[in-house]
Parts: structure tokens; sequence; C-alpha cells
């Protein structure tokens, strides 16, 4: 109205339209939906990230028939290390692809296929894909698993598929790996047959696990 009133007196013909406003609420995000097991059809996984560039190793996370559920992708970075998890799903209706994203909770565990290769033996649970891979080979007679997230993400994964077996848990040797061990035990109370820790030796570096270098003897 106060357009039109000056556009009179001024003899101003432009057309001024005043700016609607709108009170609609932007429409939210797609929801992310993982398709499980990874379609045969999928492409491959990507190589590079768009922050980190080209990765140096990953590690594929299968169900126990040996299905691939997702990935955990590593990145050495100058300032250290940084480890991503990648599935495959679409947002919405839309089609699928891979993304950054980690799997809804509870998360699988990683070397599932072992359980049923190996029924009978000892489960190894460590801190980590690179140190489950090394524990593997220090220890062929037992079935070493991790969980994926790290020490603070103990209460996010599926433990399962360890009913009524024996579990070793070996912590990284320092406060965040004793403390993910004790919630390891708790979370496997009522669900293993045995659980034990192991005490790392006193003469180990702080923060040392299977994937570092073993000292003579």
């Amino acid at each position: 109205e106060a357009a039109k009133r000056l556009g009179e007196r001024y003899s101003i013909s432009q057309g001024f339209r005043p700016q609607a406003t709108s009170s609609a609420t932007p429409p939210a995000p797609a929801t992310f939906t993982p398709l499980l097991p990874v379609p045969p059809s999928a492409p491959e996984p990507p190589r590079r990230h768009p922050q980190h560039g080209q990765y140096s190793q990953s590690w594929r996370y299968e169900d126990i028939p040996g299905r691939t559920l997702a990935y955990a992708v590593r990145f050495d970075l100058p300032d250290g290390k940084a480890v991503l998890p990648l599935c495959y799903g679409k947002y919405g209706s839309n089609p699928p692809q891979w993304a950054w994203k980690a799997l809804p909770e509870p998360r699988p565990l990683y070397g599932l296929p072992k359980l049923a290769a190996m029924p009978d033996a000892p489960i190894l649970l460590v801190e980590g894909e690179k140190t489950a891979d090394a524990a593997q080979g220090y220890f062929p007679h037992h079935a070493a698993l991790t969980w994926s997230g790290g020490s603070n993400a103990v209460g996010k994964a599926d433990f399962s598929p360890l009913q009524g077996r024996t579990v070793i848990i070996w912590p990284d040797n320092d406060e965040p790996g004793f403390a993910a061990a004790l919630e390891l035990a708790r979370i496997l109370d009522g669900t293993a047959q045995s659980i034990a820790i192991v005490q790392p030796p006193d003469t180990l570096p702080g923060g040392w696990d299977l994937a570092d270098q073993t000292e003579p003897g």
C-alpha cells in the first residue's frame, strides 16, 4: 500500500510488487537408508574423500555369510589419522549411492564370517580393524573381531552373535582402552559363555596394540 501511494505521488509506474514472505517450514533433508547387504549391482566404493583425499587402507564389514555390509576407511593426515565409515544406500527416493555415513545402531562387528567358519574357537576382541587383522595373524586359532568407531563406540555395536562363546578382550594399552574393555565385559555379561581381559605388560608403551611392532621375546 505504501509503495502504491508513493508511485501515485511521484508518477512512478514500474509496477513495484512487495516481496511476499513465506511462513512455510523448509523441507527436512531426506533420510539416508542403508541397503543391507550391499547389492551386487552397486558400483565400486569411492577411493577418495572430498576433504581427506585418497585413503591408505580400507576394511570390509561383512555379515556371517560373507556379504558386504559397509567399509571402514583410513586416511593418513598431516596431524594424525582419520577412520571414516562408508556405506551404500539412498536418500529418500533418490538413486542409491555410496555415502560417508555409519550404519545404524546396533552396528555389525568386523570379522563376523569367522564365527561360522570357527564355531568352537575362542573370540579375541580388540580395538580397531587393523589390530583385528594383526591379532588374527598372531592367534590363528582364535577368531579376532572388533567393533566400529573405537573405544567410545562400544555401546553402539551388536554383540549378540557372540552368544555362548568364550571371549578374550585385549585392550589398547591406555586408559580409554581399559575403560572400553570393562564396558565390553559389562555388555557381554550374560551373553558370552566366559569373559577374560588381557593385562598388557607394563613394559609396553602407552597406546600399544597388537598392530604395533612387537618387542623381542
